[in-house]
């Protein structure tokens, strides 16, 4: 018997429905990562490792922050002692007899100094070189008035004396050479610490943190700028 076209129709559709219900029917296999992911006990461990690595972190920064922030006012207390004593140091520089009477001075706390008055110049500039070691000098410029004070060949034995290095060669016969490029080091000297801009200030960036963390290195935890105006240097 022939089934009329409307039969066969209904029918096909009837099939359809059926294998429609029967693939809602049939279970889908289950993703054995997501349902582990989602399971639970995974999303409180998972949110335990957050947060206490945010904690941990969080810690290290604010750590960080206040470290480097000591760090930069050390750092400026110290520079700007050490330029203090330095220029005072060249204007005895101009009037002394013998480099024992330089000596003399350097290794002397002036009477005037207001702060650091326990420490000695050589030891504002080593304490300087340690704090340095955790600092990053983005921009570090000298000022013109010392640029062209460098260029003089005795500069190199003069920094050894206002530097207070403990490993200088200068003699008696530099004395006469150092005496008239002191005269004209205390105003380089003025404008080096003075007459630009200034400052230091925390770094605690990812990177920083990282390594703070990692403990195989000590990061810098601040950056220095020193920059000045260009003009023409006084002569």
């Amino acid at each position: 018997m022939v089934l009329p076209r409307f039969e066969k129709l209904r029918n096909r559709r009837q099939r359809e429905f059926e294998s429609k219900l029967l693939t809602l029917a049939t279970p889908k296999p289950k993703n054995r990562l997501l349902t582990f992911i989602n399971a639970p006990f995974t999303l409180w461990f998972l949110s335990a490792v957050v947060l206490g690595f945010g904690s941990v972190y969080y810690t290290a920064y604010k750590q960080c922050i206040i470290d480097g922030t000591k760090l930069s006012e050390d750092y400026m207390l110290y520079r700007t002692e050490m330029v203090n004593r330095q220029i005072s140091l060249a204007y005895v520089i101009t009037s002394a007899k013998t480099l024992a009477d330089i000596y003399r001075y350097r290794e002397s706390i002036p009477d005037d100094v207001v702060k650091l008055k326990d420490k000695k110049l050589v030891e504002i500039v080593e304490l300087l070189e340690q704090l340095s070691t955790r600092i990053e000098f983005v921009i570090n410029q000298d000022a013109p008035d010392y640029i062209e004070l460098k260029k003089n060949p005795n500069f190199n034995k003069f920094s050894l004396i206002i530097e207070a290095s403990r490993y200088d060669d200068v003699t008696e016969k530099d004395l006469p050479a150092l005496k008239r490029l002191a005269d004209r080091a205390g105003r380089a000297l003025i404008m080096q610490a003075f007459g630009g801009i200034h400052f230091v200030e925390p770094s605690c960036g990812p990177s920083t943190i990282w390594s703070i963390l990692r403990g195989t290195v000590a990061p810098p935890i601040a950056r220095a700028y020193s920059f000045y105006r260009s003009r023409q240097p006084a002569n």
